[in-house]
């Protein structure tokens, strides 16, 4: 008990010294909190993007040959064919699916009320499985759609703002160069080759 009335003593002798060493043990612990909250903030972030972009996913493209090989010149191009993804959905024991994904950038889509320039995506219903896509109304591609090669489209949050403004985009249609589209479906807030789904 004696140390108590000394240490007081000590403080208000150095009133100073005192000041900044507390400043720094507070400005120390504080500094600590807010790295870790930044740090944690980051992850989450992180996983929000990757699971935005699938899981457990294999995107092949198309390419050029990085070394020489086979009496063939390095830089080659590669090009992927429909037949590729045909052989990779029969033959290999690794991936649970397969979609291709054909895309088409600036292409001019028309609904009743306006017009955009959008990139547009040909994919089998389960490329939404693999990428993890939701609606938040109306619904997916089914295999049906796929099937019977009915000309229906999931349109994303800002393709359906531009073209539809705030009026309810599902089952109106769109048209894009001149082939009409029957939109049921509108997709969540989210931004050429195949989409593999690895199993695990």
């Amino acid at each position: 008990m004696i140390m108590l009335p000394q240490v007081w003593d000590n403080l208000r002798a150095n009133k100073l010294r005192s000041f900044l060493t507390m400043f720094g043990i507070i400005w120390g612990i504080v500094s600590i909190v807010i790295l870790s909250a930044l740090g944690e903030g980051f992850q989450r972030g992180n996983e929000t993007v990757l699971r935005e972009l699938g899981r457990n996913i294999l995107i092949i493209r198309n390419g050029r040959t990085s070394m020489q090989a086979g009496g063939e010149r390095a830089g080659r191009p590669v090009r992927l064919e429909f037949d590729d993804v045909l052989a990779l959905k029969r033959d290999s024991k690794l991936l649970e699916d397969v979609s291709p994904e054909l895309m088409k950038g600036s292409l001019r889509v028309k609904s009743a009320f306006n017009s955009a320039s959008l990139q547009m995506s040909g994919v089998w219903p389960v490329y939404q499985k693999i990428r993890t896509i939701e609606v938040d109304r109306g619904r997916l591609l089914s295999e049906a759609d796929n099937q019977d090669a009915r000309r229906v489209v999931v349109i994303g949050y800002e393709a359906a703002r531009q073209l539809f403004a705030d009026r309810d985009p599902v089952r109106r249609a769109v048209s894009a160069e001149f082939h009409p589209l029957h939109h049921h479906r509108k997709g969540p807030k989210k931004g050429s080759g195949f989409e593999l789904h690895r199993r695990r």
